[in-house]
């Protein structure tokens, strides 16, 4: 466990004096140290803001984060542009024409009038200190633990 107030240094002093020094650290350390870390991690595991209702939303209709809403924001103005776009085609307006008028290129337009259903929401997982643990974290959750 380390802390800012310079016990890295005095680690690292042991450490030279005499390699074979056990390291023995008392409960206030320990529990403070493990405290930080702790908090630390919930801030980004946890929302910071919560709503309850009655019914249980899938796993899928809960927000997170400002940036997941963002990203669901995005999507849905992709997809409407996207609908904007095949609605405008069949009324006699050319590829070329779109791709001008809407400012992209032909190529997206023609992706754009061959798309049936909304992009997807791509989520990146990023590590965390707690990923390697969380299949057990999620057992033992499950557990009642």
């Amino acid at each position: 466990m380390e802390n800012s107030n310079g016990l890295t240094a005095f680690r690292q002093g042991m450490a030279n004096a005499n390699p074979s020094i056990l390291h023995v650290y008392d409960r206030w350390h320990l529990i403070g140290n493990a405290k930080k870390r702790l908090d630390f991690l919930l801030l980004f595991l946890v929302p910071s803001v919560m709503t309850w209702s009655k019914s249980l939303p899938s796993v899928r209709e809960i927000e997170r984060t400002k940036a997941e809403k963002r990203k669901k924001e995005r999507q849905e103005q992709k997809w409407a542009l996207i609908q904007e776009i095949q609605t405008a085609h069949p009324s006699g307006k050319n590829i070329s024409g779109l791709a001008k008028e809407y400012d992209l290129d032909r190529k997206t337009v023609k992706k754009y009038l061959q798309t049936t259903t909304p992009p997807p929401i791509h989520r990146r997982k990023r590590k965390t200190p707690i990923s390697p643990f969380l299949n057990r974290v999620m057992e033992l959750e499950a557990q009642g633990l």
